[in-house]
């Protein structure tokens, strides 16, 4: 019973603030204020990359794609490709 009786209180508060929202923001009203801004000011053009900073982004691109690479080569070499033997072997080798 007290669940159902929060449920309502919360819902007629949710559908009031919905009322008053949708008075506030007509559809005049939205297409006034869209109005206000000019074209231009959402056609500002961003500065174009130089080639010095295209090229640092690009080596920073492939030393972390390097990483990337090296990570997971060394865990596929270290639980796939080499037996547990083999490294027990290497680690301790005959005198």
């Amino acid at each position: 019973a007290l669940l159902a009786g929060a449920r309502g209180i919360t819902s007629s508060a949710h559908a009031a603030a919905a009322d008053k929202g949708s008075k506030k923001a007509s559809s005049k009203e939205v297409a006034e204020a869209s109005e206000q801004f000019d074209d231009i000011t959402y056609n500002i053009p961003e500065k174009p990359v130089s080639a010095v900073e295209g090229v640092g982004y690009s080596l920073v691109g492939m030393a972390g794609l390097a990483i990337a690479a090296g990570a997971v080569f060394y865990s596929a070499k270290e639980l796939l490709l080499e037996p547990k033997e083999q490294s027990v072997r290497t680690l301790y080798p005959e005198s």
